[in-house]
């Protein structure tokens, strides 16, 4: 995939990595606020799991990016990849 604003890939995982690392937060320490599993953020950060509406609102609880801002950009991010492989 190629680069967007900020340098940031464009998947929501490469977002989330340069969120968590702006903020000086850990996988870790955000799994430990969303009340998930570290592996959860992880997959989502390496691009191996999506963004539900569970994890968008986790998201929101925990950064304060809105739900519907992840979800938008998810949807985004799978129809760039649709029209890439047509």
């Amino acid at each position: 995939m190629g680069k967007t604003l900020h340098g940031v890939q464009e998947g929501p995982g490469d977002l989330l990595r340069e969120e968590l690392a702006a903020r000086g937060m850990s996988q870790t320490d955000l799994a430990w606020i969303m009340g998930r599993r570290v592996n959860v953020v992880n997959e989502i950060i390496n691009g191996k799991r999506g963004i539900s509406a569970r994890t968008a609102k986790e998201l929101e609880a925990a950064l304060g990016i809105s739900a519907e801002f992840w979800l938008r950009f998810q949807d985004r991010c799978r129809l760039r990849k649709l029209k890439g492989a047509a």
